[in-house]
């Protein structure tokens, strides 16, 4: 478990543009415990690849995706014991999902509690918020639609005990809107997006100083990471633990307002 202490840190009144990582397109969740399935059961007699959820964005040609967040949750009580995300981009035409472009597995992320409700007798339902960087950047070829899949590595069926899991909707709308296959090889299209940041490559969420995720960079970042820190609430859904040390702490401030008088990420 994290250790997380709080000090007081002064903050410097005189703030310079910070070297923020190149967000390449947003598209912020709703509040909510879980959304569209989209899972792939790798486990003996599980279900296989059974849902698949792909959603557009706008690309730009020689633009470089190498790390990515995104929303998501089990619509349980207990969290599941995600071994991995499988991430797909396919180009797109006419609003339809076209040629892939790239696959691949990536079992290193992070998983942080950013919602809960309680629902009687279910218990705590918890949603999440994950970041991950990809092995291998996925440049765009030209400018244009595409598609982004983000499928859950999670066992189902068979043996094993494991919930679904779900893909958070996106507070906003980016026509056509996300598609959903589910036991099927074929999409069906939804009256809905779903939630996810693409970051280029060589830059990643973990250190983006606009902690409080406003479109600033600034001192209220400070006071939100500080209002965290010290047990307050994170809507933002962002890991605390800025320096990535393993502890939340004021360690993690110092980094902050260093990043944000426009030094090097930590």
């Amino acid at each position: 478990m994290r250790r997380t202490t709080l000090a007081v840190l002064a903050l410097s009144a005189c703030l310079v543009p910070a070297a923020v990582a190149q967000e390449l397109w947003r598209q912020n969740p709703v509040n909510s415990f879980g959304g569209l399935s989209a899972q792939d059961a790798r486990n003996p007699g599980g279900l296989g690849w059974f849902s698949e959820v792909v959603d557009n964005f706008e690309g730009q040609a020689g633009s470089s995706i190498g790390s990515i967040e995104f929303w998501g949750g089990y619509a349980q009580d207990a969290r599941g014991n995600t071994h991995g995300f499988m991430i797909r981009f396919y180009d797109g035409a006419d609003g339809q999902v076209g040629t892939l472009l790239s696959t691949q597995d990536v079992f290193t992320f992070t998983e942080v509690e950013y919602y809960n409700t309680t629902i009687p007798p279910i218990g705590i339902l918890r949603g999440y918020h994950y970041t991950l960087d990809l092995a291998s950047p996925v440049t765009i070829p030209s400018t244009g639609q595409y598609w982004i899949s983000i499928t859950a590595i999670l066992d189902r069926g068979g043996t094993a005990t494991e919930p679904q899991w779900g893909w958070v909707a996106s507070s906003t709308f980016n026509s056509p809107g996300c598609m959903q296959r589910f036991f099927s090889p074929n999409f069906t299209q939804q009256s809905q997006d779903v939630a996810f940041v693409l970051h280029a490559a060589d830059s990643g969420p973990s250190c983006d100083p606009d902690v409080n995720q406003d479109g600033n960079a600034d001192q209220d970042d400070f006071a939100y990471l500080t209002n965290v820190i010290g047990g307050g609430e994170n809507p933002t859904g962002i890991d605390p633990d800025f320096n990535q040390d393993g502890n939340a702490d004021q360690d993690d401030l110092a980094s902050l307002v260093d990043v944000l008088a426009g030094g090097p990420c930590p």
